[in-house]
């Protein structure tokens, strides 16, 4: 069972103990393949996520079934233009910049 900020619950919790803080939970239960977890359904909405990520970066690398590291400097680049306008990146640290230190 995976509870989303419910107070006093942990990881790894039983259901059971879950009931105990919470008596209103519902607890979904995952379809099972051979006594295992069935994610097909999980790889199948990654591969639609990776593949839109990846028509956006330069460079892709999946690192797990929710996980992927991409490059999208040049999509930047072309959004905000060169030289930077450091205007447009009032929340983000640029290397090398001095502005606003």
């Amino acid at each position: 069972c995976v509870c989303v900020n419910l107070v006093g619950v942990k990881r790894g919790m039983r259901k059971k103990e879950i009931k105990e803080i919470s008596g209103d939970v519902v607890c979904v239960v995952m379809p099972n393949h051979r006594d295992k977890a069935d994610l097909s359904m999980f790889r199948s909405a990654s591969s639609e996520v990776m593949a839109i990520l990846a028509e956006h970066a330069t460079i892709f690398e999946r690192a797990s079934i929710d996980e992927a590291y991409i490059d999208i400097t040049a999509n930047v680049k072309k959004m905000i233009g060169l030289p930077i306008n450091k205007d447009k990146l009032w929340r983000t640290y640029i290397a090398g910049s001095t502005a606003g230190t």
